[in-house]
């Protein structure tokens, strides 16, 4: 056994960051003397420290750290989180170069315009990206920011939309000019892009705030709404559970009597099931649940990190989070 300040030696972490991190659940000592409280250490957790110090200094989260000592013991499940959090990484660093490319224009609009960004698309499939992050829009007139669909316009289209108790986000292939950008689409135009996205190709264009959506069928567009959409990337889970389960018994608890009934938010009675995975069951809103398993389609996997962590369901170019609820008293 190793003391809490040989610990913090061996690993580079202070002492008290190895109580924050006992605090958190992230790390906890093999053993707590109960009268003094002193912790203490064995071998393994001094090199699992060492692991979080490396990861801490790599900027990694603490839900992304709790996650990778979950499966330490997996190589290829270590290598696939840090490779999450390097493409999380990238694509911060590509926000910040985004935004920063507007300082000029902002200092000398007139000397130097910024480009539009337009991509070229399949219209099957970013109407299908559409229609499957469509439920999750908020309808919450009090959060202006959630009542779109994001628009993350990379190497690719990244659909995101969620109103805080789920998060649908589809990536969609695209060929794209410019530089990257994104767009918060109101509902109401989110809907008309869907009902014009019936031929084999579709252009976007991001102009500023505008944006516009062309096929051979015709042209929808208008302004992007200006309300911050959350940083839906550092929600994403970092690597795939290792709890997991086909879809099929989820979709027999939709279609089961709900399990309890609440009053939830604007005074609506909600129906919550119970879904079961051994020490992770969870209580999930069965209408939630519903419509993220049409979405996700029937090839959808259910993964599962603990009671109180978010469900998710990864589809093959989808990927969903829902909140749990309380256990019932």
């Amino acid at each position: 056994m190793h003391g809490i300040g040989a610990t913090a030696r061996a690993s580079g972490l202070s002492v008290g960051t190895l109580r924050f991190y006992d605090g958190a659940g992230v790390l906890r000592p093999a053993g707590v003397d109960p009268r003094t409280g002193y912790r203490s250490y064995t071998a393994d957790q001094v090199r699992a420290a060492q692991l979080v110090a490396v990861l801490r200094a790599a900027g990694m989260s603490l839900a992304g750290i709790r996650a990778v000592l979950r499966v330490r013991h997996d190589r290829a499940a270590v290598a696939q989180a840090c490779a999450a959090h390097l493409r999380a990484l990238e694509h911060d660093l590509a926000v910040a170069r985004r935004v920063l490319s507007t300082v000029d224009a902002l200092i000398e609009p007139e000397e130097s315009p910024v480009e539009p960004t337009r991509a070229t698309v399949a219209a099957a499939e970013l109407a299908a990206a559409l229609r499957t992050v469509r439920h999750a829009v908020s309808d919450d007139p009090e959060l202006p920011a959630l009542r779109g669909v994001l628009l993350d316009v990379g190497p690719a289209i990244t659909v995101v939309a969620t109103d805080r108790f789920r998060l649908a986000a589809v990536d969609v292939a695209a060929t794209v000019t410019g530089p990257a950008t994104a767009a918060l689409v109101p509902v109401a135009l989110v809907d008309a892009m869907i009902g014009l996205l019936t031929d084999a190709e579709a252009h976007l264009e991001i102009d500023g705030g505008r944006l516009a959506l062309t096929t051979p069928s015709g042209t929808v567009g208008g302004e992007a709404a200006t309300e911050p959409f959350p940083d839906y990337r550092r929600l994403l889970p970092a690597a795939p559970a290792q709890l997991s389960a086909p879809a099929a018994a989820a979709r027999a608890a939709v279609r089961a009597p709900a399990a309890e009934r609440r009053e939830g938010a604007r005074g609506q009675v909600r129906e919550f099931t119970l879904l079961d995975a051994g020490a992770d069951a969870m209580w999930i809103d069965r209408e939630f649940l519903r419509e993220a398993l049409d979405a996700a389609g029937e090839d959808a996997v259910l993964e599962f990190t603990g009671p109180v962590e978010p469900l998710t369901i990864r589809a093959p170019r989808a990927l969903m989070l829902l909140m749990p609820a309380k256990p019932p008293a």
